[in-house]
């Protein structure tokens, strides 16, 4: 059980490792793949709402995976214990997914602010992250 906490809190730490490099990157580096023009207002918008729905669905499908876990078919292959698990990693990933959508934000010629708000809240989910209690992995 501790072991698994370990190796979530190593996923946390390397995505926290990934964003901060995306971050130097971004800043140092201000590459566009749009050859200098600013990306659209709807595109900006968009990778803005995909970015968001990332940060919420890492919340929800988590409650979502732990509290079906009646309806789910029973099998050896979902456990209370591999739900909690994947409900973990996926709200660990949303979170760096967060400052992924800051950095192709960027990459397409959107404000610096914006990804910059973007990378914050990335490494502010992944701050604020803790495992919750672990059930029995059998």
């Amino acid at each position: 059980m501790e072991g698994t906490i370990y190796k979530l809190l190593l996923v946390q730490l390397g995505c926290g490792l990934l964003l901060l490099t995306i971050i130097v990157f971004a800043h140092l580096y201000p590459v566009h793949l749009s050859n200098g023009r600013q990306a659209s207002v709807t595109i900006q918008l968009l990778i803005i709402f995909l970015a968001l729905w990332s940060a919420v669905s890492g919340f929800t499908l988590q409650r979502r995976l732990l509290n079906r876990g009646a309806s789910f078919r029973r099998s050896q292959k979902s456990t209370p214990f591999t739900r909690w698990r994947a409900a973990n990693l996926f709200r660990i990933w949303s979170g760096a997914s967060v400052g992924l959508y800051g950095l192709l934000l960027r990459l397409l010629g959107g404000p610096m602010i914006e990804s910059d708000v973007l990378f914050g809240v990335g490494l502010m989910l992944l701050l604020l992250w803790k495992p919750s209690a672990a059930p029995s992995e059998t």
